[in-house]
C-alpha cells in the first residue's frame, strides 16, 4: 500500500482500492483500482446518546500510523456530548474498515457510591450446570430436571463435600409459565418451605427468570406481529406492569415465595422486526430499559438488599442491575481469553456492578485449562469455584497449591 499527502489532500493506494480524503471536506471518496467511483463516504457520524444529541464542534487532523501488513488513518474530534470522538479507517491490502470511539459518559446514569450486602459477594451455586449433566445423562430435557427433589439432591452432595455456598439459583424452568413466573406445583409442591429451610442454614435463593417469553400471559399484554400474535411481553403495557410487579411481590414477599432476587435471562431477545406492535412508544434499549426497571424497583421495594442478575454490560442499565454474569462458557473456544474480553467489558460499562463468572460447563475436553481459568477467576475477584465434574479431580489437585482461592469440588 502506498499513502501520499499533497496539498492537505490524503490518499491511500490499496491492492484493490483507493482512498481519498480531502482536508476541507467531510467525505472519504472510496474508488476502485482502476478510478471507478464506488462510494463517498461520510465520516464525521454522530453517536447520539439515548438522551441528548452529538454535535460535533470541532475536528482535528488526519494521522496515519502502520501496524502490521496495514495502515491506520485517525481523526480526533470535539463532541457537544462525548469529551472525544475517534474516527478510524484501518486499511488492509484487500480491505478495510471504519470505527468510531467515543469517551465519556453520554449522559448515562450515575451511581452513587453505596454498600453491597454481604451476601452478595458469597460464593452462588447455580443449578443449570446439575440439571444439564443429568439431561446429558439421561437424554433428557434440562428444565425438566428443575424439580424440588433433584435441588435437594444437590444441596445434600454439595453437603457432603462440606461446600456451603452463599446463595442458590433455581434454573430453568421452576415456573409453570416464563410470563407469569407461578411455581410448578408438580415440580415443587413446597417452594416456600424450601426457601424457608436455606435461609435457616444461612443462604438465599434467586429464583431464575426468562425475560421477554409471553408463555401464560394474554395476548393484550404482549407485543404482537401483524398477525395478532404474542411475540414478547410489552413492558410499556399498564396491565403488564400490574401483572409484573404482582409477580415479583409474589416471589419475593414473606407473604408469598420469600426468594431474594433474580438471575434474569434472555435479555437479548429484545423484540424486533416490521409490523410489532406495542402499547407504549419504548423501543431497543428503551424497551429492556423499562423491563428491567420494573422489576428493580419492584424488588427494592419488597427487598431493599434484593440481588438483580443479568447479563446486561451497558451503562445505559447501570442503575437497574446489581450483578453482571458473564453468560455461558463455549468450551470449543479459547475460555479464559473470551471470559477476560467480557470481564473487560462489563467493568467499563458498570463499574459499580458485581461480576459472576461461570464455569459449569467447563468439561474434561477442558480439564487442561482449569488452572488458566482459576488464574482469570482470580482477576476478578472470585473467592471460590465450584467444580462439579469428577473428570478434573487431579488437575484442580494440582492446580490449588498455585492458586490463592480454593476450588472446591462437588460431585
Amino acid at each position: 500500500m502506498q499513502v501520499t499527502l499533497t496539498n492537505g489532500t490524503l490518499a491511500v493506494a490499496a491492492e484493490n482500492y483507493h482512498l481519498l480524503i480531502l482536508a476541507d471536506r467531510p467525505f472519504v471518496y472510496l474508488t476502485a483500482k482502476n478510478g471507478e467511483p464506488l462510494a463517498t463516504l461520510f465520516v464525521l457520524s454522530a453517536v447520539h446518546p439515548l438522551h441528548g444529541r452529538d454535535d460535533t464542534t470541532a475536528i482535528g487532523q488526519w494521522t496515519v500510523t502502520e501496524e502490521g501488513n496495514g495502515i491506520t488513518l485517525s481523526l480526533t474530534a470535539a463532541s457537544s456530548t462525548w469529551s472525544e470522538k475517534r474516527y478510524r479507517f484501518r486499511c488492509y491490502p484487500e480491505r478495510f474498515t471504519y470505527e468510531i470511539e467515543v469517551v465519556g459518559d453520554g449522559h448515562a446514569p450515575s451511581i452513587p457510591p453505596h454498600a453491597k450486602p454481604t451476601w452478595w459477594q458469597e460464593p452462588i451455586f447455580c443449578g443449570w450446570g446439575s440439571q444439564c449433566h443429568l439431561a446429558r445423562a439421561e437424554n433428557g430435557r434440562a428444565p425438566d430436571y428443575a424439580r424440588q427433589t433433584i435441588y435437594e439432591q444437590f444441596l445434600a452432595i454439595l453437603q457432603a463435600n462440606e461446600i456451603c455456598p452463599g446463595t442458590i439459583v433455581l434454573d430453568d424452568k421452576w415456573q409453570a409459565t416464563y410470563g407469569k413466573n407461578e411455581v410448578d406445583q408438580a415440580k415443587w409442591p413446597d417452594l416456600r418451605g424450601f426457601i424457608g429451610r436455606q435461609h435457616a442454614a444461612g443462604r438465599k435463593l434467586l429464583l431464575w427468570l426468562k425475560a421477554w417469553d409471553p408463555e401464560g400471559v394474554p395476548a393484550a399484554e404482549c407485543i404482537q406481529n401483524a398477525a395478532g400474535l404474542p411475540i414478547a411481553i410489552d413492558p410499556t403495557n399498564p396491565a403488564f406492569q400490574q401483572r409484573l410487579r404482582r409477580s415479583v411481590q409474589r416471589m419475593l414477599s414473606p407473604a408469598g415465595y420469600d426468594a431474594d432476587g433474580f438471575k434474569i435471562d434472555f435479555t437479548a431477545r429484545i423484540p424486533s422486526g416490521p409490523g410489532l406492535k406495542r402499547h407504549g412508544d419504548a423501543w431497543g434499549l428503551e424497551l429492556l430499559k423499562q423491563y428491567l426497571g420494573l422489576i428493580h424497583t419492584a424488588a427494592k421495594e419488597i427487598k431493599p438488599d434484593a440481588l438483580i442478575m443479568t447479563h446486561t454490560p451497558h451503562p445505559y442499565l447501570a442503575d437497574v442491575v446489581d450483578m453482571i454474569r458473564l453468560n455461558d462458557i463455549n468450551v470449543e473456544k479459547d475460555v479464559n481469553q473470551a471470559m477476560r474480553h467480557r470481564a473487560c467489558i462489563a467493568r467499563i460499562a458498570c463499574p459499580a456492578a458485581l461480576i459472576d463468572t461461570d464455569n459449569w460447563s467447563v468439561t474434561n475436553r477442558a480439564a487442561g485449562r482449569v488452572l488458566q481459568y482459576a488464574r482469570f477467576a482470580e482477576e476478578v475477584d472470585a473467592d471460590a469455584i465450584l467444580e462439579a465434574c469428577s473428570s478434573v479431580g487431579e488437575v484442580v489437585e494440582q492446580a490449588q497449591p498455585l492458586l490463592s482461592i480454593p476450588i472446591l469440588l462437588c460431585y
